[in-house]
């Protein structure tokens, strides 16, 4: 009996153990280092936007953007970032304090004001997802909140919505790290998903006085292989084996 046990055991924890670590991320530390701003058209092939870490069995998409910007910029200074401010296109005027965050957040999404990336596990893997992070900060007059829609239903729910999330004064302050929950039954066993990260802006913005920045976007969580059909065989055959055991 102890043996067959062991033999299942043995078998399950090959097919199914992993660990909970980083699957994509993108921290923009590039060189050569220097400030650009690239259009929506170049974002696809443009490196300084690409992802710069990924696990072994995932692929990671260029970040690109919604209709209403039109590229990004990419800073390069002691923390490489990228930002986003009238001058690519963010609109002007969607967020007034006090207001309903979800609608301001609508008429953002509605307008094509957001970035947007894919992770996909390649074949023979699933994502289990666990968060999202990413540092955000703004300058005097920017983009104030963020949300997040992903393709698991459609882009049509939000995954986060934060109301005045970003700490005022960047560059000269840090940016204040934020933290989507993907523990959800939804965000698991995927093969890939679409992330779009959402942002209002504040009212009579100028293109300078509107700038935000974001940095480390990272997508947390385990790329788990799918067993083979051998795998499967084996551990139904031990299960089984193991049931016949303790019945005698």
């Amino acid at each position: 009996m102890k043996k067959t046990s062991i033999i299942t055991a043995a078998i399950c924890a090959s097919a199914i153990s992993s660990q909970a670590a980083l699957i994509a991320g993108y921290d923009f530390n590039h060189t050569p280092t220097a400030t650009a701003t690239v259009l929506s058209a170049d974002l696809a092939t443009s490196s300084l936007f690409a992802a710069t870490a990924t696990d072994a069995n995932v692929t990671a998409s260029n970040l690109s953007v919604g209709s209403g910007l039109t590229g990004l910029t990419y800073v390069s200074n002691t923390e490489d970032y990228f930002q986003i401010a009238e001058g690519n296109g963010m609109s002007d005027g969607i967020h007034a304090d006090g207001g309903d965050i979800t609608a301001f957040m609508d008429t953002a999404y509605a307008a094509g004001d957001y970035i947007e990336f894919t992770v996909t596990a390649t074949a023979g893997s699933t994502l289990d997802l666990t968060t999202l992070t990413f540092d955000f900060a703004r300058a005097d007059r920017g983009t104030n909140d963020y949300a997040v829609r992903t393709s698991v239903d459609g882009f049509s729910a939000y995954a986060a919505l934060e109301d005045q999330a970003a700490p005022v004064g960047f560059p000269s302050v840090a940016g204040a790290a934020q933290s989507v929950d993907l523990s959800a039954a939804a965000y698991q066993g995927l093969s890939d998903i679409t992330f779009r990260v959402i942002f209002d802006d504040r009212q009579n913005n100028n293109g300078g006085g509107s700038a935000s920045v974001i940095d480390n976007i990272i997508v947390n969580g385990t790329v788990v292989p799918i067993p083979e059909p051998s795998s499967t065989a084996l551990l139904g055959l031990g299960g089984l084996a193991l049931i016949l055991r303790r019945r005698k």
